[in-house]
């Protein structure tokens, strides 16, 4: 669960391949849906000060790639790490993809100007791919605790 910038409570649903981020109001009842497909785990979702979502999670069976707003991303491994970012409106403004043998639901927090930190237990090195479509999206590690604790932030 979350809450974003004009305080809507929203909370995150796994539904076989599809992850669906769902607002609802003060009497509980479902308002609206993000809906993100071609997943497998929802690790999970934060909202920016501009009120646009950054969504962790890891791809499933990759027929038709990573879909979310609008934009289809091409999954080139059948499990994969993702962060993704919708704007405020819901459009699918870009996805990045690393490979990993398994991971521990990564979650991600939206920082306060523009970026996002990514962190989860990674029992593999860890590799980012380029950021689909945006390319100069640069990627920094942060160290978050002994053992094999990574985070990552991402930023412009």
């Amino acid at each position: 669960m979350e809450i974003d910038v004009t305080g809507n409570v929203w909370y995150g649903l796994e539904e076989f391949q599809t992850i669906r981020l769902v607002r609802i109001d003060a009497e509980g009842n479902d308002m609206e849906e993000l809906t993100i497909n071609g997943t497998r785990v929802l690790g999970g979702f934060s909202f920016d000060p501009s009120n646009n979502v950054f969504v962790s999670g890891s791809t499933g069976q990759n027929e038709g790639g990573l879909t979310f707003g609008g934009l289809s991303v091409p999954v080139p491994e059948t499990y994969m790490m993702f962060v993704l970012h919708m704007d405020v409106n819901g459009n699918g403004d870009w996805a990045r993809l690393a490979h990993d043998i398994t991971f521990s639901s990564p979650d991600v927090v939206a920082g306060g100007y523009g970026e996002a930190f990514v962190s989860g237990m990674v029992h593999d090195s860890l590799s980012w791919g380029r950021a689909f479509p945006w390319p100069e999206l640069e990627l920094r590690c942060l160290p978050r605790a002994r053992g094999r604790r990574q985070g990552v932030r991402l930023g412009h």
